[in-house]
């Protein structure tokens, strides 16, 4: 079985139990899993407000492997 899979797996789990991953390294969630995991309520609304769309990439952009390419 593949780190990818296990790690998506074990990520799944943690959303379940209500809690979330630390973002030293890539994830291979969903950007909607990734949504789940973290709330993105002040974040979305700060980077309305600092016009941050088209400038700089978002937080998922920069810690999904397949986001990047």
């Amino acid at each position: 079985m593949s780190h990818c899979i296990i790690y998506k797996r074990t990520a799944v789990n943690v959303v379940a139990v209500g809690r979330f991953q630390m973002l030293y390294a890539d994830t291979y969630l969903s950007r909607e899993e990734f949504r789940q995991m973290f709330d993105h309520s002040l974040y979305d609304v700060m980077r309305k407000r600092l016009a941050c769309d088209g400038a700089f990439p978002e937080v998922y952009d920069k810690v999904n492997r397949w986001a990047r390419i």
